[in-house]
């Protein structure tokens, strides 16, 4: 017989040693009496869940989600041994993995432990009849079909297609010109032009006093770029005549992209960073036409202070900011009317140390490529910021700037062996 129900065991409340026991702190574990109960909910650190004590045992409290916000696991991952949700247990990293429910010790909680059997493919699923089960993976097929296109497009294992080397010392931004050619610069006043046909390239020679900061080729096939010294936005028209696009007086303009709308995104540091906060600013040719700076609560969307902060417009106008700045390090995504989408922070499950972005690109496919130089790697996200899958090795050093070409393939530029690398991740 439950002890609430026998004469000869009187409940106390935890708190106050009181007969009068009413309810229950789900979280606390702790039996409360009425004045309590009030008392237990002002700790604001947590979130209480306060039952009448005869319901204690009716709901079950799984725990958050590590690596998605908002979602509780309902599952356990036996092959990792680490919980997860219905989001996690279709993602790459956990594919042929075998799952359990969460065990709840519990009375009434779930008491069974249900083995969910490897699965062949990251969406076919081999289960016992559970009705709670069921349940779930009607949520996590729901989730698997929005994730799956992602997942078909992928190379198994991503292909190095060339090398080229540039030369460029300090190598961190580069920008497709065409398929077979680039745009890149890095700790030098020089652009320099390469292609896979000629090796040697050719060079533009900037006015810059120390190297351009960003770099873009507009949709017209314009190359812009941006002098911090001179406060200076510069678009390169015909036999590489530049010309000064903007000139700003209290705005440092650094990491710049190309729209679909051939419009550019600009980031910019205000000259006495604790002024203003680090804002992007929206071009249409020389004239400024947006400008996107707090959240909805008047919070800043960027770091403040010199950071590097590369910029990316995807396939559906988010615009898309890589910012390694103290307060943030992270990916900051708005729509194109600069509200608030999300910040995608890593993964903390298979990141082997902090996140820490640097280049970012978009492709054909609305995905978000960022480069984390603390782990070496390149994480790609689809366009609500859903982890799926890295891209490593090929003896990776110092990733720093990104692109993608017309074909969706990579270009990664690294910082200290002067290399821009091209890879396909995606089945042609």
């Amino acid at each position: 017989m439950d002890p609430q129900y026998c004469a000869q065991d009187v409940l106390r409340c935890d708190q106050c040693d009181a007969t009068s026991v009413s309810k229950f702190c789900k979280l606390c574990q702790a039996k409360l009496c009425t004045d309590c109960e009030g008392k237990n909910c002002q700790e604001k650190s947590h979130t209480h869940q306060v039952l009448p004590y005869p319901q204690r045992h009716s709901i079950t409290q799984n725990p958050p989600c590590a690596n998605h916000a908002g979602k509780q696991c309902q599952l356990n991952c036996i092959t990792c041994g680490v919980p997860v949700c219905s989001t996690c247990m279709y993602s790459k990293e956990h594919s042929g993995h075998s799952f359990s429910e969460i065990r709840h010790e519990e009375g009434h909680g779930i008491n069974t432990e249900t083995t969910i059997q490897p699965l062949d493919s990251p969406f076919k699923l081999s289960l016992s009849s559970q009705p709670g089960v069921h349940g779930l993976i009607t949520e996590a097929s729901q989730e698997a079909s929005a994730i799956s296109p992602h997942v078909k497009q992928f190379l198994d294992k991503p292909q190095l297609l060339y090398t080229m080397r540039t030369d460029i010392a300090g190598l961190s931004c580069v920008a497709c010109f065409r398929d077979d050619e680039v745009w890149a610069c890095g700790r030098e006043n020089l652009i320099r032009r390469h292609s896979i046909r000629n090796r040697e390239g050719s060079f533009l020679t900037t006015k810059c006093k120390n190297s351009p900061c960003g770099l873009t080729v507009t949709k017209s096939g314009h190359l812009v770029f941006t002098d911090v010294d001179e406060r200076t936005i510069n678009i390169v028209k015909k036999k590489n005549k530049i010309e000064k696009l903007v000139k700003l007086k209290k705005w440092l303009p650094r990491y710049v992209c190309s729209t679909s709308d051939d419009d550019l995104l600009v980031m910019m540091d205000h000259a006495d960073y604790n002024s203003e906060p680090t804002r992007v600013v929206r071009y249409t040719g020389s004239k400024e036409k947006q400008i996107v700076q707090v959240d909805d609560r008047g919070q800043p969307l960027y770091s403040i202070g010199g950071y590097s902060r590369y910029i990316a417009e995807n396939g559906n106008r988010d615009i898309c900011v890589s910012d390694n700045g103290y307060d943030f390090q992270c990916v900051t995504v708005v729509n194109q009317a600069g509200r608030f989408r999300f910040r995608y922070r890593g993964n903390p499950i298979l990141d082997k140390k902090s996140f820490l972005p640097k280049g970012i690109a978009t492709d054909s496919h609305n995905q978000i490529l960022v480069v984390c130089i603390n782990n070496v790697s390149i994480h790609v996200i689809d366009k609500d910021g859903q982890f799926l899958r890295y891209i490593s090795d090929y003896d990776l050093c110092d990733p720093m700037g990104l692109c993608v070409d017309s074909k969706d393939n990579l270009l990664v530029t690294e910082y200290r062996s002067t290399k821009v690398k091209k890879i396909q991740y995606i089945k042609s």
